[in-house]
C-alpha cells in the first residue's frame, strides 16, 4: 500500500514523501527538518557571520549585521577607507584591499596633508625670486622685468611716444602722456581680445597675444590651442584640442566642478558614480558589491565572463561557449578556426596555443608543406626510406615499427629463438635466448656434441649406445636409470627370500 497516496500532503514546506514498509518518511527541502518537515532550521547555527557580525534568520537563509569597517554578506571584507581620513579634498580608494589617498592638485603625502612646493620647477624668469602662496607661487621680479613669471622687460625700450612716460600700473606697462596726446590703448581698453596686451607701434595699435591666440586683435585660437582657454589648472591637449582637467573639474575647458568628477577613484572595479540626495552613490558592475564596489560578490567570477560565458558558482570560473577559453572566456580557441591543413589534427596546448599533428606526407606548423620524398630523412632508428609518389615508406629495423620507425616493438614477437629456445626481452632494445639442453648460440642454432661412449658413462655393467644426437645406456637386469645407477626394488626382495 502506498502510504503517501493515502494522506493528503503529509510533508510540509516542499518536502517529498517517500513510501516505506508500514509507513512513510519525508525527505525535507533545504532549511527544514522534522518528521513532516514542519520545523525551520536556523541558518545561524553554523555561525556564518565573520569579524563580529550579528546573525539573524531570514526565511531559510540568514542576514549579517556587520560591525563598522566590515562589509559583505558574511562581513568577510574590511573597508580600509573607513579608518582613513584624506585631507584637503583628497579622496580614499581601495586597491588590492589597501587604502590610498588620491590628492587634489597642490597637495601630497599619504593623507594629502603636505602642500606641494610649486616653486620647485623654478617658474620665475630673469632672476625673479619665487615664494609659495598656498598651492600657488608668486614671482618677485628684479628691476627691469614684470609679468607673472618676470618674463616681460619693463619699458626697455621705451614704447611711449611724443614724450610720454613709461610706468608700471597694476603690473601692466602704461604710458603717461603729455598734454595734447593720449594713450590709444587706454582709450580702447577692449581692443585686444583673449587677454592680449595693447601697445602702439609706429602710431598704430598692435596687440601682443597670449599663448594659444593670434590675429591683429588676438581673436583667433591657435591651431594647436584649446578654445575656450583651459581653466582651474587644466592643460591643453594638442591632439584633441580639449583640456585635460585636474581632479574635481570637467568640461571642455575644465570650468565645471562636479562631485563625482572630483572623486575619479571613488567607484572601483568599473562602478559608475552618481549623485543621489546629495551623496555619492556607486552603481556596481555585476560581480561586485559594497558602497564603493570594492568587494567581489561571494558567488561571482572575477574577471567577469566574456564572449557569452557563464559563471560557475562552484568553481567561480567561467564556463565558456565553444570556441572560447581561459578563466574569463577572453581567449579564443585556437583550433576553432581549423588552422591545420590537409586533414591535420589540431590540439590545444596549456598556453592556449595549438599544435598540428600532420598526416603522412605533410609537415610544417599548419601541415601546409608536402614532404618531398626522403630528403628530410624521416625514417628513425636506422629505418630505410623509399619514395612513394609525393610521400615515402619506411622499412624499419627489427624491433621498430610505425610510420617513421618511431615505435619500439617486442623483440620476442615473433620468437627469434630456434629449437624451442625461450626468448627474454630483458636486454634494452634486444632479446636473449635461453636454449634447451644440447643447443647454444645467439638464437640456439648451434648443437652441443654429446660425450662419446669411450668415456664409459654407463654404470653397473650397462652397455653404451650412441645415436646421432644423443647416447643411452642399456642396463643389466636389476638396474635402471639414465646411467644404470639405480637398482630395481623387486629384484632386491627376490634375492632376500632365496
Amino acid at each position: 500500500i502506498d502510504e503517501c497516496s493515502l494522506t493528503t500532503a503529509p510533508c510540509f514546506n516542499g518536502g517529498i514523501c517517500v513510501d516505506g514498509i508500514n509507513g512513510y518518511h519525508c525527505r525535507c527541502a533545504y532549511g527544514y527538518t522534522g518528521p513532516r518537515c514542519e520545523t525551520v532550521l536556523s541558518a545561524c547555527l553554523s555561525a556564518p557571520c565573520m569579524n563580529g557580525g550579528t546573525c539573524s534568520n531570514a526565511g531559510t537563509s540568514f542576514m549579517c549585521q556587520c560591525l563598522p569597517n566590515f562589509y559583505g554578506n558574511r562581513c568577510q571584507f574590511e573597508d580600509k577607507c573607513r579608518s582613513v581620513t584624506c585631507l584637503n579634498g583628497g579622496r580614499c580608494a581601495t586597491t588590492n584591499f589597501v587604502a590610498k589617498c588620491h590628492c587634489q592638485p597642490g597637495f601630497t603625502g599619504t593623507r594629502c596633508e603636505i602642500p606641494s612646493n610649486s616653486c620647485q620647477s623654478a617658474p620665475c624668469q630673469n632672476g625673479g625670486t619665487c615664494s609659495q602662496n598656498g598651492v600657488q607661487f608668486i614671482c618677485h621680479c628684479p628691476a627691469g622685468f614684470v609679468g607673472r613669471q618676470c618674463e616681460q622687460p619693463f619699458c626697455s625700450p621705451n614704447i611711449c611716444q611724443n614724450g610720454g612716460t613709461c610706468q608700471l600700473v597694476n603690473n601692466q606697462i602704461t604710458c603717461i602722456c603729455l598734454n595734447g596726446f593720449q594713450d590709444a590703448c587706454a582709450s580702447n581698453s577692449n581692443v585686444c581680445q583673449n587677454g592680449g596686451r595693447c601697445q602702439l607701434v609706429n602710431n598704430q595699435i598692435t596687440c601682443i597675444c597670449q599663448n594659444g591666440f593670434y590675429g591683429d586683435r588676438c581673436q583667433f585660437p591657435n591651431q594647436f590651442s584649446c578654445y575656450p582657454k583651459c581653466q582651474n589648472g587644466g592643460t591643453c591637449n594638442r591632439n584633441t584640442r580639449i583640456c585635460d582637467c585636474p581632479h574635481g573639474f570637467v568640461g571642455r575647458d575644465c570650468s565645471i566642478g562636479e562631485s563625482c568628477a572630483s572623486n575619479p577613484y571613488v567607484c572601483q572595479n568599473g562602478g559608475r558614480c552618481q549623485m543621489v540626495n546629495g551623496q555619492i552613490t556607486c552603481l556596481c558592475q555585476n560581480g561586485f558589491s559594497g558602497d564603493r564596489c570594492q568587494f567581489p560578490s561571494e558567488f561571482s567570477c572575477y574577471p567577469k565572463c566574456q564572449n557569452g560565458g557563464t559563471c560557475n558558482r562552484n568553481t567561480r570560473i567561467c564556463d565558456c561557449l565553444q570556441g572560447f577559453g581561459g578563466r574569463d572566456c577572453s581567449k579564443r580557441d585556437p583550433c576553432a578556426s581549423k588552422p591545420c591543413y590537409n586533414n591535420g589534427q589540431c590540439r590545444v596546448q596549456n598556453n592556449f596555443n595549438y599544435v598540428c599533428v600532420c598526416n603522412q606526407g605533410w609537415t610544417g606548423k599548419n601541415c601546409q608543406n608536402i614532404i618531398r620524398s626522403c630528403s628530410s630523412n624521416p625514417c628513425l632508428n636506422g629505418g630505410l626510406c623509399y619514395p612513394n609518389g609525393n610521400s615515402f615508406i619506411c622499412n624499419c629495423r627489427q624491433g621498430w615499427t610505425g610510420q617513421t620507425c618511431d615505435i619500439q616493438t617486442n623483440p620476442c614477437t615473433p620468437n627469434p629463438c630456434q629449437n624451442n629456445g625461450r626468448c627474454s626481452s630483458s636486454v634494452p632494445n634486444g632479446f636473449t635466448c635461453n636454449c634447451l639442453n644440447g643447443w647454444s648460440g645467439t638464437i640456439c642454432t648451434e648443437r652441443i656434441p654429446h660425450p662419446y661412449c669411450p668415456s664409459r658413462p654407463c654404470l653397473n655393467g650397462g652397455t653404451c649406445i650412441q645415436n646421432a644426437n644423443q647416447l643411452r645406456c642399456r642396463c643389466l637386469p636389476g638396474f635402471k636409470g639414465t646411467y644404470c645407477e639405480g637398482k630395481h626394488s623387486c629384484l632386491m626382495l627376490h634375492n632376500l627370500h632365496l
